[in-house]
């Protein structure tokens, strides 16, 4: 017979809510972080710096799958809401 592991976060509702909040906002930024960047754009000018396309090239394929993950953790587990 197999035995579930369970993630237990009751009691850290606290920890819930925070953790639902970075969600949501990380996703927004990945998703709309470079719209001020963009709309600015011309064929002589990209917009934004190396630094900018650099950082964003780096974590927004990391990021984007840990505020996925987060959802659906929270939601499998009965942390999501009623």
């Amino acid at each position: 017979m197999s035995q579930e592991v369970l993630v237990l976060i009751n009691g850290f509702q606290a920890l819930n809510v925070l953790l639902w909040q970075v969600a949501l906002i990380v996703g927004l930024v990945v998703v709309f972080g470079l719209y001020g960047i963009r709309k600015d754009m011309t064929p002589f000018n990209n917009g934004y710096t190396t630094f900018q396309a650099v950082m964003y090239a780096c974590f927004h394929r990391t990021v984007w799958p840990l505020a996925l993950c987060w959802v659906v953790f929270s939601c499998v587990k009965g942390y999501g809401g009623q």
